[in-house]
């Protein structure tokens, strides 16, 4: 019996959104004028979620399958990565890494140059840039992140949602952050 990768996802005992928390790293690939051509991102899962789906899927073979499960989910939600100026391919190059019992998810969604917000549709996740995220790299592109201004009402919104509830589609747009991008020029 297949379970759905939604359900591999949520953690057991949460009770208002979001359930799992996301570091999120990325990396710009650029070509030889410094024009960015793609973009890499690693999730890395909080220890918890990563403990639950690591003990789900411990075996080489349910490994195989959870990759080709949440790459199937990744292509379907476009990476979780959305933009008004780029539109973003399904992820490749993708890759698990579960070194130190923490679960990470690499993969390529996109080419091009924009402002994007990366985030999980519901706001089940919270997606968030890791502490360390490098925001100056060595081939020109430099990245800006503004925080999310989310209201007292939205946020009273978000946290009455627990594990079981719908909530409203978009809800995770609200609390992301605005990643800008510019590489070259």
């Amino acid at each position: 019996m297949k379970t759905p990768l939604l359900l591999l996802l949520y953690p057991a005992l949460a009770l208002a959104h979001p359930h799992q928390w996301i570091d999120l790293r990325i990396t710009p690939e650029t070509d030889a004028s410094g024009a960015l051509i793609a973009l890499h991102e690693s999730w890395e899962f909080d220890p918890y979620s990563s403990e639950v789906l690591l003990q789900r899927n411990k075996d080489a073979a349910a490994l195989a399958q959870f990759k080709k499960d949440i790459d199937q989910f990744f292509a379907d939600q476009r990476g979780f990565t959305y933009s008004q100026t780029l539109a973003f391919a399904a992820p490749r190059d993708t890759k698990i890494d579960t070194s130190g019992g923490i679960l990470r998810y690499h993969y390529q969604p996109a080419r091009g140059r924009a402002q994007f917000k990366i985030y999980e549709n519901s706001y089940y996740m919270d997606v968030t840039y890791a502490a360390d995220q490098t925001k100056q790299w060595d081939n020109g592109c430099r990245l800006t992140i503004k925080e999310a201004k989310p209201t007292a009402e939205e946020e009273e919104l978000a946290a009455s949602f627990d594990q079981n509830a719908q909530a409203p589609s978009g809800l995770g747009a609200v609390f992301a952050q605005t990643s800008e991008l510019q590489c070259g020029g």
